[in-house]
């Protein structure tokens, strides 16, 4: 904060816009550099660049997806339901997957959109939450992502890592190596989209109707309001506007199913 508003409650918002949009420039430049690097070793292979959280705070995590979409070939995602989405219930899990793959997709610089990472593992016990994905529910996962629009699903992870502790939380394979009913299943939605798209072609994301408007500006005071606050409080939370319009995103999932309606417009500064 400024020197007159030290031990103040009433802070000026000018020093966290300008934070946020320095952390973000400095991720965008070194990621920058490292696609420069790689680039003169291999100027061909696809680039990919993977923001964690992309229905959170974006200010609060310094990204800057405008930025990022300029310096990648392809922007991709992770989504982790039982770390992600603590705010909604779990049968809007696959919706959710759909309106995180819409938000990147909406970005203007954005070429090409991915799931780098979806959970599909089956431990009752993950994260915050149970969750004992059944096979339907990881069809419904890959299905979501790609009839929103990305060009790839890719569970994480495929064996158990014993020795990395990731055992059951997250391994399509059981907890001997073997093949499981969730990886039977993603086998089994490989083979039938196959087969779908050679009779259909490959698909496009439905036309949106609505527009949900996201704001790293106004989520970086965001930022600052639930740092200020003695204690947790409802509606002041850095994640609670985010939340709150991954929730509007999916809010006609019932006659939708698969596919929000609904799409993000991500403001970004020019200047970032």
């Amino acid at each position: 904060p400024l020197p007159i508003h030290r031990g103040y409650q009433w802070n000026s918002f000018r020093p966290w816009l300008d934070d946020w949009q320095c952390r973000a420039a400095w991720l965008t430049e070194q990621l920058r550099w490292i696609s420069d690097l790689v680039r003169q070793g291999d100027p061909r292979t696809p680039t990919c660049i993977n923001p964690t959280g992309n229905l959170a705070n974006q200010a609060q995590t310094g990204t800057d997806l405008r930025a990022l979409g300029q310096i990648t070939s392809v922007m991709g995602a992770s989504f982790h339901p039982p770390f992600h989405f603590l705010f909604a219930p779990r049968h809007d899990f696959p919706a959710l997957i759909a309106a995180g793959v819409r938000h990147q997709a909406s970005v203007p610089t954005v070429r090409r959109v991915e799931v780098t990472e979806v959970q599909t593992g089956n431990q009752a016990q993950s994260a915050m939450r149970p969750c004992d994905c059944s096979p339907g529910e990881i069809a419904r996962f890959h299905l979501a992502a790609l009839a929103a629009g990305a060009e790839s699903v890719t569970g994480w992870c495929f064996n158990t890592r014993v020795q990395d502790a990731e055992a059951g939380d997250w391994a399509l394979l059981d907890d001997l190596d073997r093949p499981s009913p969730r990886s039977r299943m993603v086998r089994r939605l490989h083979d039938v989209l196959n087969e779908v798209m050679t009779i259909t072609g490959p698909w496009q994301a439905a036309r949106s109707r609505a527009w949900v408007v996201m704001d790293p500006h106004a989520q970086a005071i965001e930022t600052m309001l639930s740092r200020m606050t003695y204690g947790p409080v409802p509606g002041l939370q850095a994640d609670d506007s985010a939340s709150g319009a991954a929730l509007l995103a999916v809010a006609d999932r019932k006659s939708t199913r698969l596919n929000s309606s609904h799409s993000f417009v991500s403001r970004m500064p020019s200047s970032a």
